[in-house]
């Protein structure tokens, strides 16, 4: 929620399509790569929600795009084409910036860490 407050806000000052700002701040993580990799690349969670909610195909296939720009993995960082996209993934990575940002990733560390471990 908070990716979503503050992309709202940047997506207002930079006069973007506010519904696909809307869905792809809300569900940019729901298929992340770093935690579900059997639905990252079809979308499946992020797709099956905006069907299920009566989200037109074309707008369904935009805020996917989006999400697939937003991703950041190490050095692989995408510049999104869209206005929106850059709205999300600005408000993606100002969030990580932040001390609850932070957290999480010591937080993701821990787990991988623990997952490791187990496997050795």
């Amino acid at each position: 929620m908070r990716v979503y407050r503050l992309a709202m806000q940047i997506a207002e000052q930079e006069n973007a399509d506010m519904l696909i700002v809307q869905l792809a701040a809300l569900l940019h993580d729901v298929d992340d790569v770093k935690l579900l990799s059997e639905t990252h690349e079809a979308k499946k969670n992020a797709v099956g929600f905006m069907k299920n909610s009566g989200v037109d195909d074309k707008v369904i296939a935009y805020a996917c795009k989006i999400i697939n720009e937003v991703s950041f993995a190490g050095i692989d960082s995408v510049v999104p084409s869209t206005i929106e996209g850059k709205c999300v993934q600005d408000a993606d990575r100002l969030d990580a910036m932040r001390a609850i940002g932070i957290a999480g990733t010591f937080a993701y560390a821990v787990v991988k860490e623990e997952e490791y471990m187990i496997r050795i």
